[in-house]
């Protein structure tokens, strides 16, 4: 029986190899995730270069950090850590790829305000994807990959 997912989204994985939970994280766990990416940028304020913590966009400046990815965070983040084990990100894998899941590798990818495409409205979706093998080790292990995208604008 499934923890989270429905029946329907369950089939709609298997045909399609993907899912999106809409508005999955509630507004609370979005406000923390967004102080934590605040807390890096206030870290890269300081850098001139990349570090094996934060990929530094080409446009940044020690005035106008702006951040391409931050590398890790389930382990250099509590908060992270502890979402990244939660139910609630672990539910809907677990309802998809069974009990038995590992945590391979983290990452948060950005696109700062001011370049870049528009952005037209706020969204939270959570999207999940299978890939299968082609070796028969990997055909006996799915690959399960989870990416929460949370989109917002920013005003100048």
């Amino acid at each position: 029986m499934p923890e989270i997912l429905s029946n329907e989204q369950i089939e709609a994985y298997r045909e399609m190899g993907y899912l999106v939970l809409e508005r999955h994280l509630p507004d609370d766990i979005l406000i923390k995730i967004r102080a934590e990416i605040s807390r890096f940028e206030d870290e890269a304020r300081g850098m001139t270069e990349s570090n094996e913590r934060l990929d530094l966009e080409d446009s940044h400046t020690i005035e106008d950090p702006r951040l391409r990815r931050i590398k890790l965070p389930h382990k250099i983040s509590n908060f992270m850590r502890e979402l990244m084990f939660s139910d609630r990100i672990l539910a809907p894998a677990r309802d998809l790829a069974g009990p038995d899941l590992r945590l391979h590798t983290s990452k948060l990818n950005m696109k700062s305000a001011g370049y870049g495409g528009a952005v037209r409205r706020m969204r939270t979706r959570i999207g999940l994807r299978s890939t299968t093998g082609t070796t028969q080790r990997e055909q006996r292990h799915s690959l399960l990959k989870w990416g929460t995208f949370l989109i917002r604008t920013r005003c100048k």
